[in-house]
């Protein structure tokens, strides 16, 4: 699938950027790839731009909120914990850091396919 491998170029880049999540990352491609198959185009053009929606939710609230249809651990949903644990901390509540780098990643990889799907409605 085309679509998979335009995000493992985001993937490999974003390795590269921080090599300290490079595991994380690792796991959250096998994590979406593995969701796209059983779940289609629409994991990456609708559930992850409802993932995206849903953090800039609670960056705007400053903590953490539940989110239908991700599994969570320690507060934090399993995908993207690498990066979340970089922007949240261990009660949930936005980090005082400048998250912008973080933030803007993952905004990269959650919005990536939001255009097509809007695209494919009309």
């Amino acid at each position: 699938m085309e679509s998979l491998e335009l995000l493992r170029s985001l993937f490999e880049d974003l390795r590269r950027q921080h090599p300290a999540h490079r595991r994380h990352l690792d796991r959250d491609f096998l994590t979406i790839q593995e969701r796209t198959k059983n779940e289609g185009f629409a994991f990456l053009a609708q559930t992850l731009p409802r993932f995206g929606d849903w953090l800039f939710a609670c960056l705007e609230t400053g903590s953490i909120s539940k989110l239908e249809g991700f599994s969570f651990h320690k507060g934090l949903p399993r995908l993207f914990a690498g990066f979340l644990k970089e922007i949240f901390d261990t009660t949930g509540k936005t980090k005082t850091a400048d998250l912008t780098m973080y933030v803007a990643d993952l905004r990269q990889i959650l919005y990536v396919f939001k255009k097509v799907s809007s695209s494919t409605k009309h």
